[in-house]
């Protein structure tokens, strides 16, 4: 029977290290904060070990700094609550399903006349808020219509991005928390 090869501390030292180098990059932060505070607490201050865990730190820290900024946005548009940011999605939806369509029909009507041609619709106007109100013909290239219908699928797309950005760190808890809707309903 042979006896195990004799251990090196310095030799381990160095690979503790090296292992907790290899899960920072894989992002695995608090496994490798964890590693470098037992390394710390091991031996003598080392300054690749200082240094490796102040930059750990700084990433757990912007994380951290990167979600409590989804969250201040979760609550200055009010869509702390799964209702809401249901709601907020249908908009989403309902915002890209318009511009989609009318897109589609701007775009074959484009094709088939030519994106400069100008098309004429009525469309009401009143010269008083509840006063009585005419049709006017309304005269523009079809080009508009494009560019009308595109800001309707960008607009939902953001409110949908933005719905998956807020979303992801909510917590059932903060519906709790709502004191906007019961101050203001």
């Amino acid at each position: 029977m042979s006896s195990p090869p004799p251990t090196n501390p310095y030799q381990d030292h160095n690979l503790a290290i090296e292992r907790a180098h290899l899960l920072f990059q894989r992002g695995k932060i608090t496994e490798a904060r964890k590693l470098l505070e037992q390394i710390r607490r091991s031996g003598p201050r080392d300054p690749e070990v200082e240094t490796l865990l102040a930059q750990v730190m700084e990433k757990s820290n912007a994380g951290k700094r990167a979600e409590a900024t989804w969250s201040e946005w979760r609550y200055y548009l009010h869509l702390n609550t799964t209702w809401r940011r249901f709601i907020w999605g249908a908009a989403a939806l309902a915002a890209v399903a318009y511009g989609v369509f009318g897109g589609a029909q701007s775009i074959t009507l484009g094709a088939q006349r030519g994106f400069g041609t100008e098309i004429t619709t009525k469309v009401r106007q009143s010269r008083r808020r509840y006063g009585p109100s005419s049709y006017v013909d309304w005269t523009r290239p079809i080009y508009v219509d494009v560019l009308y219908n595109a800001g309707f699928v960008l607009l939902g797309t953001t409110m949908g991005w933005i719905l998956i950005r807020i979303s992801k760190g909510a917590a059932q808890w903060e519906e709790l928390d709502d004191t906007w809707s019961r101050n203001n309903w």
